[in-house]
């Protein structure tokens, strides 16, 4: 029997899941969850089996997507073997992989895939990837337009930071989201120890036992010369961290800095305002942290702040004098 050449192709769609797999709902659930255009396939929280990824890595319609998330599936090595052994990512332009049983092995199939040069945007979070997986997919050479880099919540640790920034796949990047990753004060010197990541314009580094130390040897570095968003919440950074920040050349391009619970105080605020080169933050988001009013006063009366349209100050002890100066400031409107 011929293999569909559409989904819409009804029959020959669910004849060839009832042939090819022991789940004979997982074409009508493919049915359902595929876009009206057919370039789009969600199927997050859809629990399935290894035999399923096999089948529909078998199944010629899916090479048609560019889009497929396949978040909280129950996605292993073996199904995803599966998949980069087969053509189905060709015209993939974002896949979501997110909060499945990936490990390194599994980055090391996804690595060896050919069938990926469309891939722009990559979703790995909340796996349990190490810097071994790291390492591989960093050395990959099919992800020639990948843009856009999620490894949140998995355990790189500084050695899969290296491997990262270290290479071609790296250098590429624009966008990486290494949030909760054990990068710590060492794999934060490897970044700054980095030739410049000159298309980096947005990184979070949140949750990574950060602090000034680690800020102060970054702030020296040219490793993201053109970075645009800044996303540090939940470190331990202090005001010598923000200090080193204010002071640094590297971040004058900056647009959006988001800092909550940093530790943070009144020195931090006065940096800021002071800066001579972070003058054009857009947003300003310092949330948890300990400003008070003559913090809040330093930014309200700082020019720097002449282009911020979103200031975040909650829960900062900011009291009615803080309050009045945000509110007589000729820079917030």
């Amino acid at each position: 029997m011929s293999e569909a050449k559409d989904i819409d192709d009804s029959l020959e769609f669910l004849r060839y899941f009832e042939k090819n797999t022991e789940n004979p709902d997982l074409g009508t659930l493919i049915r359902e969850k595929i876009s009206a255009n057919k370039k789009s396939l969600n199927l997050l929280s859809c629990k399935l089996q290894e035999e399923d990824f096999k089948s529909i890595a078998g199944f010629g319609p899916i090479k048609f997507l560019s889009f497929l998330n396949l978040d909280q599936t129950g996605l292993n090595s073996v199904g995803l073997q599966s998949l980069s052994a087969s053509d189905c990512f060709c015209n993939l332009e974002n896949l979501s992989l997110a909060n499945n049983n990936l490990d390194d092995e599994a980055l090391f199939f996804l690595s060896k895939c050919r069938a990926l040069t469309h891939l722009k945007s990559l979703d790995i979070s909340s796996n349990e990837i190490g810097s071994l997986g790291a390492k591989v997919l960093a050395l990959s050479e099919g992800m020639i337009n990948l843009k856009q880099l999620n490894f949140s919540y998995n355990r790189l640790e500084p050695l899969g930071i290296k491997s990262l920034v270290d290479s071609t796949l790296g250098r590429q990047l624009t966008n990486m989201n290494l949030r909760d990753t054990g990068i710590g004060e060492k794999g934060l010197k490897f970044l700054a120890q980095s030739p410049p990541l000159e298309k980096i314009v947005y990184i979070d580094l949140s949750d990574n036992g950060l602090t000034g130390e680690g800020m102060e040897a970054l702030a020296r570095s040219r490793v993201f010369p053109n970075l645009k968003t800044l996303i540090l919440n939940n470190n331990h950074l202090g005001d010598d961290g923000v200090y080193a920040m204010a002071e640094s050349p590297m971040l004058e391009n900056l647009e959006k800095l988001i800092m909550r619970n940093n530790g943070l105080t009144t020195d931090s605020a006065l940096s800021l305002s002071k800066s001579k080169t972070m003058t054009r933050l857009q947003t300003l988001d310092l949330n948890n942290n300990d400003l008070r009013a003559e913090g809040v006063k330093a930014l309200a009366d700082s020019s720097n702040m002449k282009y911020l349209e979103t200031l975040d100050l909650g829960e900062n002890k900011v009291g009615p004098k803080g309050a009045e100066a945000l509110a007589k400031s000729s820079y917030f409107t």
